[in-house]
C-alpha cells in the first residue's frame, strides 16, 4: 500500500476562480517573507521563515480554476536532521466546486508518516491551510507567519509559540510575550533552554540570548490557572 501524503482541505463560499488566485497572494496568508511570483506556470518564489529556514518552489502546472502544482526546488529546514527534507516534494492543490461551495484541497506529496518533520507539517499546515488561508478567502485577511511553530512540554502540560532564530529580530507584537532562550531543539520541539523571561523588545536584544533560536509564546493559562511563565519557570532558570 502507498503510503498516505499529507493532506489539507478547506470549505470556502467563494467561486472556483478566485480561490485559485487567492492561494497564489502567498504573502498574505503563509509566510511574511515572500519574494517572486506564484501566479503563472513556471513563475517561481522564495518563503522564509526565522531567516535561516527557506524553500524554493516553481510552479511546474496551472489549470486556473481547478488545479496548481508547486515542486520544491530547493530547501533549506536547518531545525530538522536532514535539512532537505522536502527538496523535490510536490504541493498539488485541487479547487472543486462543491454544491454552493468551493473545496480546496493541498495534497504535500512525498510527506508522509515515517518521514522527518511530519508531525510538525501537520500542524504547520493545519495551521496556514485551515485557519490562515480559510481568513483570507472567507474574511479578506490571513495571519502570514515569520516564525515557526513550536511547542514546549512542563511534564504533561503543552505550550505552543513560535521559534525564530537569533539573527531575527523580536516581533514587535510580542512585547510581554513569554521569551524562551532555546539550547537544545529536535524539529518543532523545545527540549531545553538557557533562560525565560518576559519579554521588553525596547531593553532586550535576541544578540543577547545564548542560543541560536529563541521561543515566544502569550502568557495566558492554558492548564487551569497555571500561567506558562510560572510552570516554565519550575524548569528553566528564570530571568527578570
Amino acid at each position: 500500500m502507498s503510503p498516505q501524503n499529507l493532506q489539507c482541505s478547506i470549505s470556502v463560499p467563494l467561486p472556483p476562480m478566485e480561490v485559485f488566485e487567492k492561494i497564489s497572494r502567498i504573502g498574505e496568508w503563509w509566510a511574511v517573507n515572500f519574494k517572486g511570483s506564484a501566479t503563472n506556470l513556471h513563475d517561481q518564489f522564495t518563503v522564509h521563515f526565522a531567516r535561516t529556514t527557506w524553500a524554493l518552489m516553481e510552479i511546474v502546472e496551472a489549470d486556473p480554476g481547478r488545479r496548481v502544482i508547486w515542486k520544491v526546488v530547493e530547501c533549506y529546514l536547518p531545525i530538522f536532521k536532514d535539512p532537505y527534507v522536502w527538496k523535490n516534494n510536490l504541493i498539488a492543490w485541487e479547487i472543486v466546486p462543491d454544491g454552493n461551495l468551493t473545496r480546496v484541497t493541498m495534497t504535500h506529496i512525498g510527506l508522509f508518516p515515517g518521514v522527518e518533520c511530519y508531525e510538525d507539517c501537520c500542524k504547520g499546515w493545519g495551521f496556514y491551510i485551515g485557519e490562515s488561508l480559510q481568513k483570507l478567502l472567507t474574511e479578506g485577511r490571513g495571519l502570514p507567519g515569520s516564525g515557526i511553530f513550536a511547542d514546549i512540554f512542563v511534564a504533561d502540560r503543552r505550550y505552543e509559540g513560535l521559534l525564530f532564530s537569533r539573527m531575527e529580530s523580536f516581533p514587535e507584537y510580542a512585547d510581554g510575550y513569554v521569551l524562551v532562550d532555546v539550547q537544545e531543539n529536535r524539529g518543532e520541539r523545545v527540549l531545553s533552554a538557557y533562560s525565560v523571561s518576559t519579554l521588553n523588545i525596547r531593553s532586550m536584544s535576541p544578540q543577547d540570548l545564548q542560543g541560536e533560536y529563541y521561543m515566544i509564546l502569550e502568557n495566558h493559562p492554558v492548564h487551569a490557572n497555571v500561567q506558562p511563565l510560572d510552570d516554565l519557570c519550575a524548569i528553566i532558570p528564570c530571568g527578570q
